[in-house]
């Protein structure tokens, strides 16, 4: 199923709800479009837009890039929530914060999540044009179980502020999670004669992938 809603981060604080759906009209339809916002109502500097068609989507991410109230905005497609969680043979090390005030430098982060284990790198993404802070970043861990840590908490906050926080899965690997079991790793199905009986039977293999090591 085709996405219709797309994530939109890198907002301008004073870009709300009226104006997000201003922009993205231009590429179709559009049935939502959200800013999302802290407890003290102050946007955290991403949203959601939702079009009437799949293909509205499409036709804004061809569009890209996007600028609005005079920042440069990162869209993408918006991960269905059931996708979003890596499978248990995908290791994750990397984490998504979201909702990140202006003044948060990679320090902070490194700070602050340094506690759930050994970082290999805290970075807050900013815009390549006026260096400001695009409202979220990533933290890298040297394992998963610090990632399990702090998927573990469900709150937390930042320099004073509640933020987003999710595991970051690679697409490649999400690409993999669509596919059927049997499509991963192959297959193949027919009769065989059965060595007690000697009837034929159907039988359907599925072949595991062999990991070398060096």
């Amino acid at each position: 199923m085709l996405e219709r809603k797309l994530f939109v981060g890198g907002l301008n604080p004073v870009t709300d709800d009226y104006r997000l759906r201003e922009f993205y009209s231009k590429f179709g339809v559009v049935t939502d479009a959200v800013v999302m916002k802290d407890i003290a109502g102050r946007s955290r500097g991403f949203g959601f837009v939702t079009y009437e068609d799949p293909q509205m989507a499409e036709v804004a991410c061809n569009a890209r890039p996007h600028e609005i109230d005079g920042k440069i905005v990162d869209a993408k497609k918006a991960v269905p929530k059931g996708d979003a969680h890596p499978i248990p043979d995908v290791p994750v090390r990397k984490i998504f914060i979201g909702g990140l005030r202006r003044s948060v430098k990679d320090s902070d982060l490194f700070s602050y999540f340094s506690e759930f284990g050994q970082i290999v790198e805290a970075v807050v993404m900013v815009d390549k044009e006026t260096n400001q802070s695009r409202g979220f970043g990533f933290v890298t861990f040297v394992d998963t179980d610090s990632v399990d840590r702090v998927a573990n908490e469900t709150l937390h906050s930042i320099c004073g502020f509640p933020v987003d926080v999710k595991k970051a899965v690679a697409k490649d690997d999400l690409n993999v999670r669509k596919k059927p079991f049997a499509a991963r790793f192959g297959s193949d199905a027919g009769y065989h004669r059965d060595a007690e009986r000697g009837q034929p039977v159907w039988e359907r293999r599925i072949y595991l992938p062999l990991w070398s090591f060096s």
